[in-house]
């Protein structure tokens, strides 16, 4: 109810701030630097605008459709939203899927954006140059674990990255949304995430899933540390 009310309130502010700003910014009587103030004004307008809509979208009950899906065909999905950006700061993304891959009851488009999610956080972090997403079926669950070569978590901060704004980026750098809608997606999905320390040196999120809706309260009914031990 407070976000809905929030969007409702500075949606319509925000349009007219951006649509002046777009107004003013054609005027041939302003200079360059005007013109440049003004699109910072519009590219921080926009930001506000991202925000608002990934905490509507983080507090919004969902009613999760599903269908069969293959793990290959939703990986590739997902490292194609970020390929460009892991090609300009020379990343290397490394994918060990099962094959033939498994097959997970699973709403499509949600899981994408986990996916793409963890990958658009590991390219932003500087040092990162390395970036390795694995994937092995266990009975009638899924456990992925995706892992890169930067900085890590500190552990202070490992029992506060999926709360909703919470970062550790700099300021206009990143929302604090991004892992927090993660863990609300695999949550809606019966499934677990956890932190740990990557092998490689930088930070590491298992997730694992159920593969069908049978064991959806089975795995939602435990909660799971890294590497899938349950506690």
């Amino acid at each position: 109810v407070l976000a809905a009310g929030v969007a409702h309130e500075i949606g319509a502010p925000l349009t007219v701030i951006n649509g002046q700003a777009q107004r003013l910014a054609r005027r041939e009587v302003i200079g360059d630097d005007e013109r440049a103030r003004l699109g910072r004004i519009r590219s921080e307008v926009e930001r506000i605008v991202e925000i608002v809509r990934q905490l509507m979208e983080l507090g919004r009950r969902h009613n999760v459709e599903k269908e069969w899906l293959a793990l290959d065909e939703l990986a590739a999905s997902a490292v194609a939203l970020v390929e460009e950006a892991l090609e300009r700061r020379g990343m290397r993304l490394e994918l060990d899927l099962p094959d033939p891959p498994p097959r997970l009851l699973a709403n499509g488009q949600q899981l994408t954006q986990v996916l793409t999610n963890l990958l658009v956080n590991a390219t932003q972090a500087e040092t990162v140059r390395r970036i390795r997403l694995q994937a092995r079926q266990e009975e009638s669950r899924l456990h992925l674990w995706f892992e890169d070569d930067g900085p890590g978590i500190a552990e202070a901060d490992k029992a506060r990255v999926f709360d909703p704004f919470f970062t550790t980026k700099p300021v206009g750098q990143g929302s604090g949304l991004g892992l927090s809608m993660v863990h609300r997606i695999i949550n809606d999905h019966g499934g677990t995430i956890g932190v740990f320390d990557s092998a490689l040196g930088g930070a590491g999120f298992e997730i694992v899933l159920p593969l069908d809706d049978r064991l959806q309260d089975e795995t939602a009914s435990h909660d799971t540390d890294p590497r899938g031990r349950t506690t």
